[in-house]
């Protein structure tokens, strides 16, 4: 019998070499061979985030023709009001408009974003945002608010440019369930 125990000690050792074996090359499986690729959609989502920065700041300085080269040129664009803009020169022109009064004095700052690829060329972006100093339409000014921004951003001869972007209110309360 002691044989047989040496023997079931010797098989149970060569068995964990065995699991640890597999286990070490299921991790070397899960690891890329190269960290390239993960270079590459870091340095594009980094890409992407500084383009919500770059809309805050030409928002900021009024600037509508640098906001509108953000966008491609068959771009859309849904407000929070719900008008749904098209191409980046009607996006550009109306924003003007609004710029002149109503967004005057505003302020827009990202608070934060969310970057998913869809395809390597093809990225859905959140943007939460705060606004304050903008005004209603009769002149009144607005109590601070914060919303959402959705982007579909794709990416054509290396420029990544806001494709569409859909614009909304956060509701204080949600809704009831």
């Amino acid at each position: 019998m002691v044989g047989g125990t040496a023997a079931r000690a010797g098989e149970e050792a060569d068995d964990e070499v065995i699991r640890r074996l597999l286990a070490a090359a299921a991790v070397l499986l899960m690891v890329p061979l190269s960290a390239e690729p993960l270079k590459v959609i870091n340095r594009e989502e980094a890409t992407i985030r500084r383009m919500a920065t770059r809309f805050a700041e030409t928002w900021n300085a009024h600037d509508m023709d640098a906001m509108a080269a953000l966008f491609a040129d068959d771009a859309d664009f849904v407000s929070v009001g719900g008008v749904h803009l098209k191409r980046r020169q009607q996006i550009r022109d109306e924003h003007a408009t609004l710029h002149q009064m109503q967004f005057k004095g505003s302020t827009l700052t990202v608070e934060g974003v969310t970057v998913r690829f869809l395809k390597p060329d093809v990225a859905l972006a959140h943007i939460d945002w705060r606004i304050e100093g903008d005004r209603d339409p009769d002149g009144t000014s607005r109590a601070p608010r914060t919303g959402v921004m959705s982007w579909v951003v794709v990416r054509k001869a290396n420029e990544w440019r806001i494709a569409s972007s859909h614009n909304t209110n956060v509701r204080e309360t949600p809704l009831a369930q």
